[in-house]
This record gives structure tokens, C-alpha cells and sequence, in this order.
């Protein structure tokens, strides 16, 4: 799962947090060994300074409105953009 801060979504983004439903809300992932829970979710399209590929990604935001990261790639996210590479 990607994450990203409520705050860095609004005050540096300036974007809105969209709503999840109450299924999804419920749900949490884990970050450093501990539950991240999720108030909504932005779609983000990005790219690498070094590579002309372009990524169209959607993060969770967390309930936390300043968590330890601003934006967090997910394993899956991290492999698809080529950031690593898997075995």
C-alpha cells in the first residue's frame, strides 16, 4: 500500500483527500511495525528526475495528519516503477 500525510496532500499539494467508504475506512496497513489507519485517498501522477516513464498511483492518506513520511511507495508500487528490482 502507498501512503502519504494528510498534510503534505493539502499544504504542499494542495489537493483534497477524497472519501472512502466505511468498508475501506476500517481497514489499516502497517508502517514500522504498526497499524496505519486511512482517512480517504489521492491519485498522484509522477515521475523520476533521471526517466522520462510516467506513474499514475493512488495513496492512502492516514488518519495521522503528520505521520513519519510524507509519501511512502508500497513494495508493488516501488518493482512497477523500477525503483528495485525483485529477484
Amino acid at each position: 500500500m502507498n501512503l502519504i500525510s494528510p498534510r503534505f496532500v493539502v499544504d504542499v499539494l494542495g489537493m483534497d483527500v477524497r472519501p472512502i467508504d466505511a468498508q475501506y475506512a476500517s481497514s489499516a496497513d502497517m508502517f514500522d511495525g504498526e497499524k496505519v489507519s486511512i482517512r480517504g485517498y489521492v491519485d498522484l501522477v509522477w515521475r523520476l528526475h533521471h526517466t522520462t516513464a510516467i506513474f499514475a498511483t493512488q495513496f492512502s492518506v492516514t488518519t495521522a495528519d503528520d505521520p513519519p513520511f510524507d509519501a511512502m511507495l508500497g513494495h508493488r508500487s516501488t518493482v512497477e516503477s523500477g525503483l528495485v528490482s525483485t529477484c
